[in-house]
């Protein structure tokens, strides 16, 4: 980060979260800086997208939001995301730009933060109706999302045709990342 605009405060690289009561919102985060506009947290992103259409994402985006409402518990006057992200072209294309970096911040008010906590709740709710009735509605409208296969292409597949009890112990054998939403 030499020649930046602004200075480093917290270089995090880890877990925060969030107390809901019934559960825990937790996101990994990157960095908090110190510049002209207060104490900003940073969230670095890579993206096959061009960044032109990456970046007009990024204010509809709820784990920016997570990333602003975190963050407000452990510093004063959080009100945005500063969003670094640099192309990463896939393997199949072949004209490519050398470096496509953007920088931009994303801000979010009362009324977005009301919204997002809304949405993390009624979430968490449908994943316990989900739970408690053992029936799990599939959202194929998301399979081609990711720019690539789903990285839940199996669970789906593999939920076609099993009960849901080898499904969970795939899922638990499979996983390597930490889960967002933890019971209490």
């Amino acid at each position: 980060y030499e020649n930046q605009p602004f200075e480093s405060v917290e270089l995090i690289e880890g877990w925060k979260e969030i107390d809901f009561g019934s559960f825990t919102y937790g996101a990994l985060l990157d960095k908090v800086v110190k510049w002209a506009y207060g104490i900003t947290p940073i969230d670095h992103k890579t993206t096959s997208k061009y960044l032109k259409q990456y970046m007009k994402t990024i204010g509809l985006k709820h784990q920016f939001t997570g990333h602003v409402e975190i963050m407000r518990q452990h510093y004063e006057g959080i009100s945005g995301v500063l969003v670094d992200a640099i192309f990463v072209p896939r393997p199949l294309k072949t004209k490519a730009p050398e470096c496509d970096f953007a920088r931009e911040v994303t801000y979010r008010g009362e009324v977005e933060i009301r919204r997002w906590r809304d949405f993390v709740n009624r979430t968490v709710s449908d994943i316990e109706i989900a739970r408690d009735t053992n029936f799990y509605r599939q959202f194929d409208n998301n399979c081609d999302a990711f720019n690539s296969e789903c990285p839940y292409k199996e669970l789906c597949e593999l939920a076609k045709s099993q009960d849901i009890e080898s499904v969970v112990e795939f899922a638990k054998q499979s996983v390597d990342h930490e889960v967002i939403v933890t019971g209490k």
